[in-house]
This record gives C-alpha cells, structure tokens and sequence, in this order.
C-alpha cells in the first residue's frame, strides 16, 4: 500500500485534477529522493497526500528547492468545497 500520494501543479493551471499526479511513495524519504533527484519538470506547488493521517502537505517552489508551507485536513478540504456549494 502507498502512503504518499505526489500532485504538482502552476497557479495558471489549477484544475487538473488526476492530471497533476506525479507518483506514489511508500515512505517521505523515497518521496524526497525523488523530489531531489528525479523530477524532471519544477512545478511551483506540490501537494502531497499522506494517507495514513488524511493531510495535505503543501509545498512551493522558492529559489529552486521545495519548501514545506502548510498542512491542512482533509476534512477542511472538504468544508472548503462544502460551503463553495452552499454559496
């Protein structure tokens, strides 16, 4: 089972969706690694979904290395879209 889901994505293209999948790591260091040494193209955001404690990790891009911004629930993610639909 994969416990680290990897999105990246530009504030110009925001809705990608399944699109912006990158990969699905089993650990935060294999997930590093390939952030360090793999990934070809820079996206300024990443997401990183960690299925063992339903978190979104955020990361932008700054001077060309990754730097962790925020954490946010899964379930504020779905408040979020929740309350877009009541509006």
């Amino acid at each position: 089972m994969h416990l680290q889901l990897l999105f990246g994505f530009d504030p110009y293209y925001p809705n990608g969706g399944m699109n912006d999948f990158l990969g699905e790591f089993s650990s935060t260091e294999e997930l590093l690694d390939f952030l360090e040494n793999e990934l070809k193209i820079k996206y300024t955001y990443l997401h990183v979904f960690d299925t063992t404690i339903s978190k979104v990790h955020k990361y932008e891009l700054r001077q060309g290395k990754y730097k962790h911004i925020i954490d946010i629930d899964v379930i504020e993610v779905n408040e979020r879209e929740n309350e877009a639909r009541i509006e």
